[in-house]
């Protein structure tokens, strides 16, 4: 992904409006945001401290100005060679064929079989 970064923010509006809810050691808490610098300074810190392993988006739904989109990624801490597997959901909005508005949740996978752990449940 650091080598397409240019060509996601080149589909980004110069002010879009988003918020990322993440685990703070993935993405620290950041508020309600604006502007196509900041979210590309968030992804740039992102990509400095994680190795993309595997990144599969599924849309949901999607029509000529939204979509939602739930992804499965898996991503490698450079500083201690750890894997971390995610589920992320993206809400965005698009006007003139650029994100104008982004919603963002992402959660460990981990987290969910863990939160499982133990008890008998179909949840693998």
């Amino acid at each position: 992904m650091l080598g397409r970064l240019d060509s996601v923010l080149g589909s980004i509006d110069d002010d879009i409006d988003f918020v990322i809810y993440a685990p703070p050691d993935i993405v620290p808490a950041h508020p309600r945001q604006k502007g196509k610098a900041a979210l590309g300074a968030i992804l740039l810190r992102v990509q400095a401290e994680f190795e993309y392993l595997s990144y599969r988006p599924h849309v949901v739904g999607a029509d000529a100005n939204s979509a939602a989109v739930a992804i499965l990624a898996r991503l490698r801490r450079r500083s201690t060679g750890d894997n971390v597997d995610l589920f992320i959901s993206n809400f965005v909005r698009f006007r003139n064929g650029r994100m104008i508005e982004m919603r963002e949740f992402v959660d460990h996978a981990d987290g969910v079989e863990k939160l499982f752990a133990g008890r008998n449940s179909s949840v693998k």
